[in-house]
């Protein structure tokens, strides 16, 4: 089973913190049919901004996503939007290369 390692720096990882993520991993993990090997999530706040930075291991596939926002729970929501999207696009390139391909020419009309 995979789960999310949450580490902040020099920010302390409250309750409220890790359960946003957590709901969001969930939802990232059922959409990628729970084929993700590991996962981890690290923020930081430089200036007035925070930068997230999310890792999601999907087989052999790094999906790397950085998000600055001036609000924490904003940039750890589109973090994870973002892996969102690029997980749904990597299905069809698995899909693909497991369907057979015909080796026949398709009918014409």
């Amino acid at each position: 089973m995979c789960t999310i390692i949450v580490k902040g720096h020099h920010i302390e990882v409250t309750e409220s913190i890790q359960t946003a993520v957590d709901i969001k991993f969930n939802k990232l993990k059922d959409l990628s049919a729970n084929v993700g090997t590991s996962a981890s999530l690290g923020f930081k706040q430089e200036g007035g901004s925070f930068e997230v930075n999310l890792v999601y291991r999907i087989k052999q596939i790094d999906i790397v996503v950085k998000k600055q926002h001036a609000d924490l729970y904003a940039a750890i929501n589109q973090a994870f939007d973002v892996a969102m999207r690029k997980v749904k696009s990597q299905k069809p390139n698995r899909r693909a290369a497991l369907s057979p391909i015909a080796d026949e020419p398709a009918e014409s009309l």
